[in-house]
């Protein structure tokens, strides 16, 4: 079916605001020969390789935590990458995608089925130590947590289906591309079919100002019910799910009564192979490094003989181990 004027304007709109994104065209409607509805959206990780928001530099971060979760990720051979209602600031998500979220029908699938893990790029380990040390401070327990740096596979990122992975854009500016693209097609769609935009995956991807020295990369999980090309799920022969498996939280949830859940993302592991390494279209990252928190310095040779242990029992591997660079300023 050919383009309208206006289906015209809105495309060559996206082209120009959001340059090398590639939106998928979903129709629906009430059963009539015609759909009364156009909704563009990001079919998956393919749709924003040309794009600012696929992050193509060398794959290796650095995820801070505190020193129990660093053991339990270690021994179980897993990160837990928490759904938006687990969120630090709940106000994130709808910072970039305020205006689509008041309209968006159901406003529970993104923030129960969008799973994220937080990450920051390594220079942060060779700029500023205050801003390092911050770091420590309001992510690894205050210095006595853990640094994992880990590394995805560089060429596996261009076949990934439901992950996708970018660097944070932070501030007003940023976000108000977004904000100016949802409000430039509302004002040109016509009433029949109505167009909209859903860019629920990378509005993830924008943070407040305030929060720009953190340098951070996100791996989005997006397994919501409503999208344009339904999530991919794997399964033994005999239908027994292998991936992805999502749990409730349930301690988190009695805490704040909120549907808080989690994805299992597998790590590599030669002691535990997992299904999933079979399956290019799913991260699976190695943890290279363990950088142990500052306040740890006391006691970091009993500390890196637990940690030896149980990559050893549980990886089959040893990634370096080494202590934060600021401990030096500490007694």
């Amino acid at each position: 079916m050919p383009l309208n004027s206006k289906e015209i304007l809105i495309e060559n709109y996206l082209k120009s605001k959001l340059p090398n994104v590639i939106f998928n065209k979903l129709t629906y409607g009430n059963g009539n020969s015609y759909p009364d509805h156009i909704q563009y959206q990001i079919g998956s990780n393919r749709d924003l390789i040309d794009s600012k928001y696929f992050y193509k530099s060398q794959k290796e971060f650095i995820h801070f935590t505190t020193f129990d979760v660093a053991k339990s990720i270690i021994s179980n051979c897993h990160f837990r990458m928490y759904n938006l209602y687990n969120m630090n600031d709940p106000r994130e998500y709808t910072f970039a995608n305020r205006e689509f979220y008041e309209l968006i029908k159901n406003k529970e699938d993104p923030k129960i089925n969008l799973f994220l893990l937080s990450m920051c790029k390594p220079i942060l380990f060779s700029e500023d130590s205050g801003i390092e040390f911050n770091m420590w401070r309001l992510y690894a327990d205050d210095g006595k947590g853990i640094g994992l740096k880990v590394s995805f596979d560089k060429t596996n990122s261009y076949k990934w289906e439901d992950y996708y992975l970018s660097q944070i854009y932070y501030g007003i500016e940023e976000r108000n591309v977004l904000s100016d693209t949802y409000k430039f097609i509302s004002r040109n769609s016509l009433p029949s079919p109505k167009t909209e935009i859903n860019f629920s995956q990378i509005a993830c991807f924008h943070k407040p100002k305030f929060y720009h020295l953190e340098n951070e990369v996100r791996l989005l999980a997006d397994y919501r019910e409503f999208k344009v090309q339904g999530s991919s799920y794997y399964s033994t022969d005999e239908r027994e799910r292998i991936f992805p498996l999502i749990n409730e939280d349930t301690e988190k949830r009695i805490a704040t009564n909120l549907p808080v859940r989690f994805l299992e993302l597998p790590i590599y592991s030669k002691v535990y192979p997992h299904a999933v390494k079979e399956y290019t279209k799913i991260p699976y990252p190695t943890i290279k490094e363990i950088i142990i928190g500052h306040k740890h310095k006391s006691n970091y040779k009993e500390i890196e003989l637990e940690f030896q242990n149980l990559c050893m029992r549980h990886l089959g591997y040893l990634p370096i181990i080494k202590m934060s660079r600021i401990s030096k300023w500490f007694v």
